[in-house]
């Protein structure tokens, strides 16, 4: 859910797609449950670290990023 609320998708140069409306849906209507947005939370940030571990092979400066 993170990835498609936007959050990490310019870290990822993520583009929309058009059935991320749909994917949001499902989640607003699993997010109706009483305990469901506390589960959801819990797992965000481990899922955010995950992708950040897997797609950012190295630290960019900003002395790098104007040296390239």
């Amino acid at each position: 859910m993170c990835a498609n609320g936007g959050w990490p998708c310019p870290a990822f140069s993520t583009e929309p797609r058009p059935d991320h409306a749909g994917y949001i849906a499902d989640w607003l209507t699993f997010l109706k449950g009483k305990k469901a947005i506390f589960t959801a939370a819990s797992m965000a940030q481990p899922a955010a670290d995950w992708l950040m571990g897997e797609y950012q092979t190295e630290a960019i400066t900003p002395a790098a990023a104007l040296a390239a």
